[in-house]
């Protein structure tokens, strides 16, 4: 017998007990993550992916195996999540590749000479594919709601567990048919085991675990490349991670046993699947690594890596069916190891697809150019594909095109760049003022509902309660109707009662303040109670009226003067009213609002508040006392903030900012509130940012809360300067009064405690001792009459205690500092005496205000 024939006889016979093998285990492992991850999503993963993907010719021939598959598939069908929610997640997932994209290239400058693709792999590497991206999610960041949101029922999880029992039965007939060891056979304990260790969110620990059981998934292929996918995760750790020190070592040891596992992985994958998501996967992961060593190799093995690097794109598109993130990544890819006629070709299928469009089209315009100015016989050509990708998209997301090749100079391109980053800048500029306008119009809509639904009229819209001159007059003509009616009237006046007014004003000014000191935080890392000036505000109240009853009658001609110089209709509230200088202008006589309220709410009182008093009320609108506020606000952010980026990446950056905000305030799209008015339902707050009680109680409260909080940030700035907190070794601590640098540690932590200090009022300086790495790490957060002092660390629940100024104490002997008679701080590396005469003199200046209810 030729032994070569014995041997090829005998290696295709394990090679079909190892495809019948796995066969059994990818069917049973598929099933039993559905049932222990208990989520829609991975249910829909796994059946777009696995269970409906199968190549069923390249099977064992199992009727058993094929009868439970069938049901598992009917099963599956029945339980299977929205197509509408399947795409929200969708573009969350766009809009982080989308992110990473841009910040990977964040100059996005056309060249005229060099490696026009120069940019960071590892942003986009570290987002990966949408699959791994939302499990990963799920270990790490997914919300209590969005966890609830997407809890697989009860009735699902049971049908599942029994669909799994029948294929554990049908493995022990499997493994006869085909007398594969059965140490090839998953057990039900391996794969719960193995799908818990998938959801550890810490990565060493993850990769640990999954390298001591790694002996029982000979038969399993994806193990290796989940095994290489953590080794990777602990690479980013470190590369990530200061304290450690010096990292290389753990590096280039994480990095090989990355390397090794995504290579076991493609050796031993076996062709079950119709279309390869994970084999996509491991490719392009493991081109990212090889990508990422291309500066540390010598200039001849080079061609080779690149040789192999352009063998795993290949192949994560071969295997990707339609999965566009593979497509999108790879495309970037591409670009790196300058493919671009490649990456064109797949850019252009996004765009076509619809997706990640303005993202895939700006980096085709960019691409176009960019070949254009290496090679200016490509100008023709490529002007007509710019010409194509303009009807697919807006043409203000790309580059601008030039006319000729006479534009192609060094000067031209760097204006071309400025054109482009103005454009952005535009776009911004109306998101963020569409955003502002719908959260203002939003409150004016609820404190006049507040005001003038209470007899429950019906049949009426939002629109009825607007502060536009239609909507004044269609109320004004309501209230006509419900004065003839005595009963009703007195009714109103009585809801009204009770300091009605001033209560709705102050409930509505301090939400409207809150979302915008929301929205400044979310879209820019900043604080708007630090750039508030309640001044301006109070101004509103303790001015002179600026708009008496009589003034009204000459809205309507200002409004029409205003509409003909524009050549527009005016359809927003703000349209309707004067500007400041059209106001100036008049010589009527007016009153304070603070005196008008209390006028009124006396003769609200007295039951003698008439139809002429309803007219003045109204005339006390959001929008009036608001209004020179909010547009001060919006063009203050415009030219101070968003004016200023000069890199594509910030302006990136700023709108997907903009789109979380719109997600957590319940708001549609950008694009939609640019178009129109939003009205959303309004969601309760707890803090106030001014206490406009304190205009009729006290003029000079705000003023000495200033100057108090003034006078504690000077301190606490003075105390930064020397530095005299800190004893010889200043690592891992920090005192700073930088509003930037303690607002990105506000982000950081978790949300309740970042929302228990926020709510408490500003932080005017914050404190930091690192510790060891074994012990909890201390935050001292100082406040006007307080700290919040934070223990914590990654291992352990954190702890926030609310101390006064004036409970804590000093104890000289032992050198620790004392509250309720407990230590609750002590180090060797702080000069705590110092750090108490810091807190004795902040109690001091303190102390100079008395204490109000804000």
């Amino acid at each position: 017998m030729n032994p070569i024939k014995v041997n090829q006889d005998k290696s295709i016979c394990e090679h079909d007990q190892l495809k019948a093998a796995y066969a059994l285990n990818l069917c049973t492992v598929s099933v039993s993550q559905i049932v222990d991850y208990k989520d829609l999503n991975v249910l829909e993963q796994e059946y777009e992916l696995i269970l409906n993907n199968l190549n069923l010719h390249n099977m064992p021939k199992d009727q058993a195996l094929l009868h439970i598959l069938r049901q598992i598939l009917d099963t599956v069908t029945f339980f299977r999540i929205y197509e509408g929610d399947k795409m929200m997640l969708e573009k969350k997932y766009q809009q982080k590749i989308k992110n990473a994209i841009w910040n990977a290239i964040p100059s996005f400058t056309l060249v005229a000479f060099g490696d026009p693709y120069t940019f960071a792999m590892s942003m986009i590497a570290s987002v990966g594919m949408g699959y791994m991206n939302y499990r990963k999610e799920k270990a790490n960041t997914l919300t209590e709601r969005e966890e609830q949101e997407w809890t697989l029922q009860r009735s699902a999880i049971e049908q599942f567990n029994a669909l799994r029992r029948e294929l554990f039965d049908t493995a022990w007939r499997l493994s006869d048919s085909y007398e594969f060891d059965d140490k090839y056979r998953l057990t039900e304990s391996q794969i719960s085991q193995y799908n818990s260790i998938l959801m550890d969110s810490i990565p060493l620990r993850k990769y640990e675990r999954l390298n001591s059981i790694k002996d029982n998934f000979e038969a399993y292929p994806p193990f290796w490349y989940y095994l290489a996918n953590a080794a990777m995760d602990v690479v980013n750790v470190y590369k990530n991670e200061t304290a450690f020190g010096d990292n290389i070592s753990a590096i280039n040891k994480y990095t090989q046993l990355a390397e090794q596992n995504y290579q076991k992985y493609l050796d031993k994958d076996i062709d079950l699947l119709r279309n390869n998501y994970i084999r996509s996967a491991c490719d392009l992961e493991y081109a990212a690594l090889l990508l990422d060593s291309l500066p540390r190799i010598e200039e001849n093995e080079k061609k080779l890596r690149l040789c192999e690097i352009n063998y795993l794109i290949d192949d994560a598109i071969k295997h990707c069916g339609s999965k566009l993130d593979i497509l999108q990544i790879a495309s970037i890819y591409y670009l790196k190891i300058n493919k671009a006629e490649e990456a064109t070709k797949h850019l252009r299928k996004l765009v076509i697809e619809n997706y990640n469009t303005k993202t895939n089209s700006q980096l085709l315009s960019f691409i176009y150019l960019q070949e254009t100015v290496f090679d200016t016989n490509k100008f023709r050509p490529n002007t007509l594909k710019y010409k194509e990708l303009v009807q697919f998209t807006d043409r203000t997301n790309l580059i601008p095109w030039v006319d000729s090749e006479k534009e192609l100079t060094k000067e031209h391109l760097r204006n071309i760049n400025e054109l482009f980053l103005n454009n952005q800048k535009n776009k911004l500029y109306s998101y963020f003022e569409a955003i502002v306008n719908t959260i203002f119009h939003k409150e004016i809509i609820s404190y006049n509902k507040e005001l003038y639904n209470r007899h429950n009229m019906v049949d009426v819209d939002d629109a009825f309660f607007e502060d536009t001159i239609d909507a004044r007059k269609e109320r004004d003509e309501e209230y006509k109707k419900l004065y003839s009616r005595e009963d009703e009237w007195k009714r109103f006046i009585s809801e009204l009662s009770g300091n009605t007014i001033r209560i709705s004003l102050d409930e509505h000014i301090n939400r409207l303040l809150r979302k915008l000191n929301k929205l400044t935080q979310v879209a820019f890392n900043l604080d708007l109670e630090s750039k508030i000036d309640p001044m301006s505000i109070k101004k509103a109240f303790t001015g002179k009226n600026i708009l008496d009853i009589e003034l009204k009658k000459e809205i309507k001609s200002i409004g029409e003067i205003r509409k003909q110089e524009r050549g527009k209709s005016l359809s927003t509230y703000q349209d309707l009213l004067p500007n400041e200088n059209d106001l100036n202008k008049s010589s009527y006589t007016e009153e304070s609002i603070i005196h008008q309220i209390t006028y009124l709410e006396d003769k609200i009182k007295k039951y003698e508040f008439d139809l002429k008093d309803y007219e003045e009320l109204s005339n006390i609108s959001l929008t009036k006392i608001m209004k020179h506020f909010v547009d001060n606000f919006v063009d203050k952010f415009k030219i101070n903030v968003i004016g200023l980026k000069n890199k594509y990446s910030d302006l990136i950056n700023i709108e997907d900012n903009f789109i979380n905000f719109c997600k957590s305030e319940n708001l549609p799209s950008l694009e939609y509130l640019c178009s129109q008015g939003y009205n959303n339902r309004n969601i309760p707050e707890e803090y106030k940012i001014l206490d406009l009680f304190s205009c009729f109680e006290d003029g000079k409260n705000i003023e000495e809360q200033i100057r108090i909080e003034n006078n504690l940030k000077a301190l606490f700035k003075s105390y930064e300067e020397k530095g005299t907190l800190f004893k010889e070794n200043k690592d891992g601590l920090t005192f700073t009064t930088d509003e930037c640098f303690i607002n990105n540690h506000l982000n950081t932590i978790p949300n309740n405690d970042a929302t228990t200090i926020r709510n408490k009022g500003r932080v005017l300086a914050y404190f930091h001792d690192q510790k060891e790495w074994y012990e909890r790490h201390v935050d001292v957060f100082f406040m006007k009459k307080d700290i919040y002092f934070r223990l914590d660390a990654k291992m352990s629940t954190s702890k926030l205690t609310f101390i006064p100024y004036n409970k804590i104490e000093f104890d000289r002997i032992k050198k620790v500092l004392k509250y309720k008679n407990e230590i609750f701080y002590q180090s060797s590396q702080i000069n705590l005496e110092v750090l108490y005469q810091l807190i004795a003199e902040s109690r001091s200046i303190a102390s100079e205000f008395k204490d109000r209810k804000i």
